[in-house]
């Protein structure tokens, strides 16, 4: 239960106080009245120095550690970023470079189904798509003594320019084979 202090206990107002929030007991049985909403955990610790005259704060030294210790801590942070991006570009030219060779294998599989005679091989680019740095070559091949054919399409990114497949440019290569069609007569 609360009660009322005297006027001398608070010693700023005139008559009778009810003091703020709850009272709660500390370590020596002693009630202190502690603000609502604030716990003793909130509260920062708070210290004068000799000579300052009752001023409360940080030095200039305890602040110059405290921001050399923040930026030895962000240094890994931003050199983490550019590789994270770099990683992104290579994906991105992997998911590019497969995606344009499975149409160029759908477009080789559709012409030797129409014509199996016929000869789908050849080379170029992908600048109708807007991607002219991304080439192709496709090539078609006999299986010997089978009715068969071998399809086989690589696509780079031309990060040079030459036009040729380099081993540092990012490739991708499908394989496959496709079977004349038999038509059975009974």
């Amino acid at each position: 239960m609360r009660r009322l202090e005297p006027e001398g206990a608070c010693g700023a107002h005139k008559g009778l106080r009810r003091p703020q929030g709850r009272l709660t007991p500390t370590p020596g049985g002693r009630r202190q009245a502690l603000r609502v909403g604030v716990t003793r955990a909130a509260r920062l610790p708070t210290r004068s120095r000799p000579g300052s005259g009752g001023a409360v704060g940080l030095t200039l030294a305890e602040t110059v550690i405290a921001m050399a210790i923040i930026g030895l801590a962000l240094v890994p942070l931003m050199m983490m970023l550019p590789g994270g991006s770099r990683a992104q570009f290579h994906a991105q030219r992997v998911m590019l470079c497969t995606l344009f060779a499975e149409q160029k294998m759908e477009e080789a599989k559709s012409a030797l189904i129409a014509d199996f005679n016929g000869a789908p091989g050849g080379e170029g680019d992908f600048s109708t798509d807007g991607y002219a740095e991304y080439r192709y070559s496709i090539s078609v091949a006999d299986v010997s003594g089978r009715p068969l054919k071998s399809i086989h399409v690589l696509v780079w990114a031309d990060a040079n320019g030459d036009g040729v497949a380099a081993s540092h440019e990012r490739q991708t290569t499908l394989d496959t084979l496709v079977a004349r069609a038999v038509s059975r007569s009974g």
